[in-house]
């Protein structure tokens, strides 16, 4: 199999929950926005970045979301706390001044580190590199 030159969305997720949705062990991902409709069922990079080093992020696997809703109450969060894995002593976990939107992962893939620059960005944003896993 060649390599394929790809440009392709990336979303950055902190560690360890790169890794958590690469392995499929968190199935949704949340955010403070419902995903935007055009990167839905398309392939998206997930670029795990680190706190602790803002200079340091990596392409680390491939996913598709496949639909997005909100969580109407810290209740609704919670009963679906197995599938985002953020528990409610988390900095990510419910707050009321936040809406929180679920992103149901359907297909992920891992691929070879693939280390990338890191910019300010945080969100969905454009990352290109070279594989031959895809």
């Amino acid at each position: 199999m060649g390599l394929k030159e790809l440009q392709i969305p990336g979303l950055n997720v902190q560690e360890p929950w790169a890794q958590l949705i690469i392995d499929h062990k968190k199935t949704v991902e949340t955010r403070t926005y419902p995903i935007p409709s055009k990167h839905l069922n398309k392939l998206i990079a997930i670029i795990e970045t680190y706190p602790s080093n803002a200079k340091t992020a990596r392409v680390v696997g491939i996913v598709k979301f496949s639909s997005c809703f909100q969580y109407k109450n810290k209740a609704h969060f919670k009963r679906d706390e197995e599938s985002h894995l953020v528990s409610e002593s988390d900095i990510f976990a419910w707050s009321k001044d936040k809406k929180k939107w679920g992103w149901k992962i359907s297909y992920t893939k891992r691929i070879p580190n693939v280390k990338l620059k890191a910019n300010s960005r945080r969100g969905i944003d454009w990352c290109s590199y070279t594989s031959k896993y895809l």
